[in-house]
């Protein structure tokens, strides 16, 4: 959830007008906190699959599903600077 969440504060930041003060204020504000949040769930799914393999209970394999949302991830991230006034 955390991650489509920030994926739309980053459109809207990209899209909304560059005078717009209120919604500036609102997505400098909510963005870094999704940011922090945003890979809890692949964390806890690492965490689960790390404990199961190494306990012998599964296998885990990667797939290219992995590396298309590792550059989702990357991408996000440098939109997000390129878009963000300094």
């Amino acid at each position: 959830m955390f991650p489509f969440v920030k994926l739309i504060g980053v459109a809207f930041e990209a899209t909304a007008p560059a005078n717009d003060e209120w919604a500036s204020v609102i997505v400098s504000r909510l963005l870094p906190i999704l940011g922090k949040w945003s890979m809890m769930d692949v964390m806890l799914v690492a965490l689960v699959i790390f404990a199961a393999k190494t306990s012998g209970m599964a296998q885990a394999f990667t797939q290219p599903g992995l590396w298309f949302y590792a550059g989702s991830a990357v991408l996000t991230g440098l939109l997000q600077m390129r878009l963000r006034p300094h």
